[in-house]
Order: C-alpha cells, then structure tokens, then sequence
C-alpha cells in the first residue's frame, strides 16, 4: 500500500523535505540513530515518483535479498572446504515471518542498509591480500553502516577493534621490514579513518528522554533480556532465559574453539566469521542496555528479529571452520544446525497472515487519507500513527509537495 507508517511520516517533519536536501536533515538524529543512507534514498525517491511507499518496499525487499545473497556467498568463501549447497540450506529461514516488521516499514530499510554495508566492510577489511584499495572500501563500508543505523556504531567498533588485533598480529609474525611497515601504516590509517568516524557519529548525541535508565551487565536483567534477544533473532520467540543460553553456547564455542585453536595464526576469513559473530553479538549486548528497561517482553519485539539472523548462517560457517578437519563430525553439527532451525522455524511458515492483517491497516489508513484531504476528517489516523496525534501537518506538507501518495489519494477522490 503506497501509504507511509508510523515513523515513515518523519520524513515530512521539516521544510520541504524529503523533496529537498540539506546537511542538518541528513544528519539528524531519527531516536538514537542517524539514518542518512535512508534520508537519501528516499530523497532519491521523491525525485523520481514522489516517494512511491510501494516502490520503496518492493526496493528494499530486494536490498534484505541481496543481503542474504551476500552472506551466502561470503560464507561460502570463508569456508572454502565445504559445499556451498550446506550453507544455502540455511537461507530459507531468513524468509519466514519473523522479521516482518522490517519489511513493511519504509524506514526499516536503514537496518537492511546497515546489514548490507556491514558485511561488506568485513569482508574487504579482512581481504587475504590486504591491498590499500580493499582497505579502503572496508572504510566506506564502515562509515556508511555507521551512518545507516545506530547498530552500526556497535558493529564498526567491534570491526576497529578485530581488524587492530588483527594487524598486530601480523606486523608481529612478519620479518621483512617493509611488510611491517605496511601493515603498520595500514593499522594507523584505519583507526585514524573509522575512529574519526565513530567520534563524528557521537557529536550531539543524547539517550532519548523517554528511555528507560540503562541496564548493565551486572545486573541480572541484562542477562535475561540479553539471552532471550539472541534466541529471538534464531527463531524463538518464547520467553525462556535457559533456551537463550544454550543459543549462546551454539554460537560462542565454535568461536572460542577457533580462536583458542588457532592463537596467534588464524587467517583472515577466519578473522572475519569470528569477529562479525562478536560484532553481532555486541551489538545485542548495546540493544539490551538501552530497552531492558522497557521490561523482559520487550526482548521479543519482531523489529529485533533482523539483527540477529544473520547469526545464522555465520553459526554454520564458524562450526565449519571449527571442525575443519573432521569431515564427519563437520557434517553432523551442520545437519544438527539445520534440523534445529528447521524445528524452531516450521510453525512461523504459518505466519504470512500478518502481511494480511497489515493491508487491512493500511487501507484503513489510506480511507482516513482520503477524508482528511475531503475535508470530511481531522487527521487522527490511529492504524498508521499514534491515535493521540494528529497526521494534519504531515499531510499538509505532503500536499505542498505533491507527494506520490497525495496523488493517488486525490485522484481516487476525483474518481468518486
């Protein structure tokens, strides 16, 4: 439905916006995020169609594809002593319902953004042959995932992080006095680079009023909200401190074993699948003690769900690379994984009825749309914004601007 919804009406806050551009309105804080890739790709938009709410759905849902694409693929690459066909298995179970809100919200694109943008700086900053220009696509990458979604913040630091541990180590094992210095050089850029980044990213920045007080990990509700929003994001939506932590357990001992195994000489797919698993997982770390607060229910809430799928497949990779060298017991785990995500992900096939419930919202929407430009309603429009606030402005705007969903309001008038 070419409607927007809920936050989506953010965009026609300011000014003539999203119709025009301007630094202070790309850089502006949407809650604790800024969301600039989005702000202009729906500018970009507006261009075109005047912000077509469908159009941008149908392109973002193909944006999350090439996500999935993407993580096939790199893990593919990661793990070169596998079939590829073991990791596509897992790929259907980012298909299901599960992270539904993610795609029926125009600005829920940004964490689609920000998943693609991450996943590509991890693979081009930990590249094999570390060349200056493969650095400096892992930058961009970084920068504009930091730029996308508040997560990215986590994620990039965490990739600063791996990627100077990793430099280390090899200006550490390396004997030739020009590869060190590259690799010195190399280490000092980027955290040069990224680090003025994250510092930019933090300028002006507050916890929103209406936050609950920050939980930390020495509280035993950081704990039980954390360990229920990794299951979530593997499928689970019961709430059930035992089932998060044996996910965790899932998840962190292929990683542990990698990196104990290995010490000092892990290569850099290796690199890669571990510190993009400890990236994700911080950045959950980060979501729990902001929402704690909000109480256990809210470790369940589906718009989390997308930050941690892609746990998934990297569970498969890093049990791949764990047991590298013990083919049959390297096949086992994976089809164990599978048939445990295939448990956990049958009953959510049954699902599909919440895009059902959504158009039935949407239409409503759209009707009261329609009154409000008849003149015959008040713009309190309660199934696509808060019913104790009044969309009047935004449509207002939005009428200024000849807004693709004005259009089609209007000429659905004309037609009656």
């Amino acid at each position: 439905m070419n409607v927007p919804f809920w936050d989506d009406w953010a965009a026609f806050d300011e000014d003539n916006h999203p119709a025009s551009l301007d630094l202070p309105w790309m850089f502006r804080r949407h809650n604790e995020h800024r969301i600039v890739t989005t702000k202009l790709f729906i500018w970009a938009q507006f261009q075109l169609n005047g912000w077509n709410i469908r159009t941008h759905l149908l392109f973002a849902f193909l944006i999350y594809g090439s996500v999935l694409a993407l993580l096939w693929w790199l893990s593919r690459n990661w793990t070169r002593q596998t079939h590829g066909w073991m990791l596509l298995c897992f790929i259907p179970f980012f298909l299901t319902p599960l992270g539904s809100f993610d795609h029926f919200m125009a600005f829920t694109v940004s964490i689609h953004l920000w998943l693609l943008f991450f996943v590509l700086a991890t693979y081009f900053l930990f590249a094999e042959d570390q060349r200056w220009a493969r650095l400096v696509l892992g930058w961009a990458f970084s920068i504009l995932s930091l730029y996308s979604w508040a997560a990215g913040f986590v994620t990039a630091l965490i990739l600063l992080i791996g990627y100077s541990a990793f430099k280390t180590l090899r200006a550490y094992r390396t004997t030739a006095k020009p590869e060190r210095t590259r690799e010195v050089l190399q280490l000092v850029a980027s955290l040069t680079v990224v680090g003025v980044a994250l510092i930019s990213w933090l300028h002006d920045y507050r916890k929103p009023a209406h936050h609950p007080a920050l939980v930390f990990p020495y509280q035993r509700e950081f704990w039980n909200f954390f360990s229920n929003l990794v299951s979530l994001g593997l499928g689970i939506g019961r709430i059930s401190t035992l089932a998060g932590i044996i996910c965790l357990l899932v998840i962190l001992t292929p990683v542990v074993g990698i990196i104990w195994r290995k010490r000092l000489n892990m290569s850099a797919s290796q690199w890669a699948v571990c510190v993009s698993v400890l990236a994700l997982l911080a950045n959950q770390c980060a979501i729990t003690m902001g929402r704690a607060g909000f109480g256990i229910a809210d470790s369940k809430n589906p718009e989390y769900a997308e930050i941690g799928l892609p746990l998934i497949i990297l569970i498969a990779a890093s049990w791949i690379i764990f047991l590298k060298h013990r083919k049959r017991l390297k096949r086992s785990a994976v089809g164990l994984l599978w048939i445990f995500f295939f448990v956990i992900f049958l009953n959510k096939w049954g699902d599909f009825w919440i895009y059902r419930a959504q158009r039935v919202v949407r239409v409503e929407g759209v009707r009261c749309i329609q009154a409000y430009y008849d003149q015959k309603g008040d713009g309190h429009c309660p199934t696509i914004f808060p019913a104790d606030r009044s969309i009047a402005p935004f449509l207002d705007r939005a009428k200024q601007l000849n807004a693709s969903f004005y259009q089609e309001a209007t000429a659905t008038t004309d037609k009656r």
